[in-house]
């Protein structure tokens, strides 16, 4: 066979994980992104305007269902959502909203919100339910609170069981995380709570604005980053732990001036963080800094410190992961937003591009579209080989390394070909499966993690040629018939010809092989036709034959008559088949009937002393 192998490589970022709700953005002055476009583009109907905080959400397949600045929601339509106003977040609050669709539930779904600190901090929450006001929602909860005296961070992620979802927020004035877990059966209002890093708060001279700045889980859920303070503000890691909600492990990466956004990459092995400084006139530059989490102990975390870029004269405020894996970075105040394109990559390899993406009439603000780290992990390259039905697969893991990412304990394997049976499924990291027919397969990888799992997806696609004949196959010597293969793009026939049809003309029965060849992927399908040639040799009538036999009236509808030269003449009849159907010894002459037949060719033998003669015989309708 003539064989070509195909390699292809499967980013599964969040595309091959179905969470299309995050393809939505829409923040700051009229500021909006679609990430299914591509390239992702701008959408110009928002009419929110938000000094920092917002999120919004879309539905399974990226259509656009509510988008909100904590204070009030709009719907599909760029209307205020019904009882949608007035919830309890605020404009100028740096995480003022976050959204979360009800474990279990197809309609309903929590937006979290928290106030500035200047008004309590107070976090809350309301519900929407998007099967009411046809289709657009309606709030039906409005501002629950939860809890008082918050600072402005306000975060999720996924439990490990990948059902339930974790809320996390900051008290004020303390060191306490309080992390609250939404199920099925609602929100368990009582929170973990873990005293770990620095006290966030009360503002003055040294440390203005200690509340204000992002708090980021990373994909993964086993990191926590943030920001907080101006002068003398601070970036700090610690670990989460997604089974039990608990924070450990504070590690203050540095003191910086005025610190607001950061963010992890996709595989979480890399944070990122921003400063200002302040020159002369006061025009401020941002420094954009990278830190290595694999790179061991806490004092070499610190010390992997990296300075990426430094944006001239620009505010780099808000980081948000994306669905392509990049992060996007928010640029105050200015119509376009950044893009770090590479951030798994250590060092400036990440390639931070300041002007990335234009807003068009639009402005960015400080904050961008507050989403979960958990929906954007990389779950690794789910990769496949096709050599015409048999293909080889490949999982390759992400950049794991121990207390930053998830350890991979086992894969299963579906390959989407029941007929296989047992050979459907595997356990082997690099498997490889022979599909039984063409067709496309949807190939399954189940990565089972110490307390999770995630699911990839791929489809497959086989085609082998299947190449079929046509033409006349059963003959007599002499007779010519033409065989036309199909099902390929070219042909080459056991005759040495390289044509779709031949012409034959054989004396024996033979077999003969066409091999044919799809031109897309050279694989190639293969076709045996035998040609079988009965004793009558020829549809023509012999040129001796009328020495020995005479048959009339010929054509008719059965009764024949046979005349001989010579006494005792064997007379032996076939259908087309070969098949014998009438047999006599003839002196001179004899009528036959033969109206029991089906109308169509027959052939005649007369076999005389050795002598050997075929004629034909049409039985009409």
């Amino acid at each position: 066979m003539n064989l070509k192998l195909i390699f292809i490589f499967i980013f599964s970022v969040s595309f091959y994980f179905s969470q299309n709700e995050m393809s939505k953005w829409y923040f700051g002055n009229s500021a909006a992104l679609d990430f299914l476009a591509s390239p992702v583009s701008t959408i110009s109907n928002s009419n929110m305007n938000t000094v920092e905080g917002s999120t919004s959400i879309a539905d399974v397949a990226g259509n656009l269902l509510f988008y909100t600045n904590g204070y009030e929601v709009w719907d599909k339509n760029n209307n205020i959502l019904s009882n949608g106003q007035n919830l309890s977040g605020h404009p100028s609050t740096t995480q003022s909203a976050f959204v979360v669709k009800k474990p279990g539930s197809n309609n309903l779904y929590y937006i979290f919100t928290q106030g500035v600190v200047n008004s309590q901090g107070a976090l809350a929450y309301s519900i929407i339910d998007m099967s009411l006001s046809s289709g657009t929602g309606s709030v039906i909860i409005k501002n629950d609170t939860i809890e008082l005296q918050m600072t402005e961070k306000l975060t999720g992620t996924l439990h490990c069981n990948g059902k339930d979802f974790w809320i996390l927020a900051h008290k004020s004035n303390t060191n306490e995380f309080y992390a609250y877990l939404l199920t099925s059966a609602g929100l368990n209002t009582t929170p973990v709570i873990s005293a770990v890093g620095s006290v966030h708060g009360p503002g003055n001279s040294s440390n203005i604005a200690p509340f204000q700045g992002y708090l980021k889980i990373s994909p993964t859920g086993k990191k926590i980053g943030l920001a907080f303070g101006a002068q003398n503000g601070v970036l700090e890691l610690a670990d989460f732990n997604p089974a039990s909600g608990v924070v450990t492990n504070a590690l203050t990466l540095g003191a910086y001036t005025s610190v607001y956004g950061c963010e992890f990459s996709p595989d979480g092995t890399k944070f990122y963080g921003a400063y200002l400084t302040v020159s002369t006139p006061p025009i401020p530059d941002s420094h954009l800094l990278q830190w290595d989490l694999c790179s061991g102990s806490n004092s070499a975390i610190i010390a992997s410190q990296t300075s990426i870029a430094t944006a001239s004269s620009v505010n780099i405020s808000a980081m948000q992961l994306g669905l392509n894996g990049k992060i996007y970075l928010a640029m105050a105040s200015k119509q376009y937003i950044g893009i770090i394109n590479n951030p798994n990559v250590s060092g400036t390899a990440c390639n931070f591009v300041q002007n990335g993406i234009s807003l068009g009439s639009a402005f960015c603000s400080s904050g961008l579209p507050n989403l979960p780290g958990s929906f954007f992990k990389d779950r690794g390259v789910l990769g496949y080989s096709v050599s015409c039905n048999s293909t080889n697969f490949d999982f390759m893991a992400p950049n794991y390394c121990l207390g930053v990412t998830q350890l991979l304990s086992s894969v299963s394997w579906s390959f989407g070909d029941p007929s296989a049976g047992s050979a459907n499924t595997s356990t082997l990291t690099n498997p490889s499966h022979t599909y039984s027919a063409n067709g496309s397969y949807t190939v399954k990888l189940i990565l089972n993690y110490d307390c999770s799992s995630d699911t990839l997806k791929q489809i497959i696609n086989i085609n082998v040629p299947n190449i079929s004949t046509n033409g006349k196959t059963i003959i007599c010597s002499k007779e010519k018939t033409i065989l036309t293969a199909s099902g390929a793009n070219t042909y080459t026939w056991s005759t040495g010809l390289n044509t779709a049809s031949i012409s034959l003309t054989p004396s024996l029965t033979t077999v003969y092989t066409v091999v044919g060849t799809n031109s897309t992927n050279l694989c190639t399908g293969t076709k045996v036709v035998t040609v079988t040639v009965n004793p009558c040799t020829s549809i023509f009538e012999d040129s001796e034959s009328v020495s020995l036999i005479k048959i009339y009236p010929n054509p008719n509808k059965g009764e024949f008559k046979i005349e001989t030269s010579q006494k005792h003449t064997q007379i032996t009849i076939y259908d087309h088949l070969g098949k014998q159907v009438y047999s006599a010894l003839v002196n001179e002459t004899k009528q036959i009937d033969l109206k029991e037949l089906a109308a169509g060719i027959y052939f005649v033998k007369a076999e005389h002393d050795g002598k050997v003669n075929y004629t034909k015989l049409i039985l009409s309708n």
